[in-house]
């Protein structure tokens, strides 16, 4: 008797997303410092803006800018303004407002479904394990 394992359905319902919808551009997943929920899937809060799309339509872009973009088009989707964003290329390991940013595609295939709920723990534990981490954006209060 084979075994299931949690990586299985998702990554079936990674398989059933391309079929239907293609597949988009860059996707970034922001996981809140926090928290430690996931808060943002650009797939689902960026589908369709021009910005994000002229920007994050290659996979040898800059992703410093882009990881920036995505942390501020999220603040601003939940009404949070005026904050400047600082991108580090490492988990700072402290307890900074800010976001964790990993890649969820990798040479143009996903690597999981459009995230719907960001409490849940086997999708946050799967996006950890199974996604290239790329940095951290520390979001500070402008003065």
């Amino acid at each position: 008797m084979a075994t299931t394992t949690t990586r299985d359905p998702i990554l079936a319902a990674v398989a059933e997303w391309e079929r239907r919808e293609g597949v988009p551009d860059m996707r970034l997943i922001l996981i809140d410092n926090g928290s430690g929920f996931i808060f943002g899937d650009t797939a689902e809060y960026l589908a369709g803006q021009s910005g994000w799309k002229d920007d994050a339509s290659g996979d040898d872009q800059d992703l410093e800018p882009l990881a920036l973009l995505a942390a501020r088009l999220l603040d601003e989707s939940i009404g949070e303004f005026g904050r400047e964003y600082v991108f580090i290329a490492h988990n700072p390991r402290d307890t900074s407002t800010g976001y964790h940013i990993y890649r969820a595609d990798e040479q143009g295939r996903q690597t999981l479904p459009l995230v719907d709920d960001g409490q849940d723990q086997t999708m946050i534990e799967f996006v950890m394990e199974n996604c290239p981490y790329l940095g951290f954006v520390r979001c500070e209060a402008t003065q």
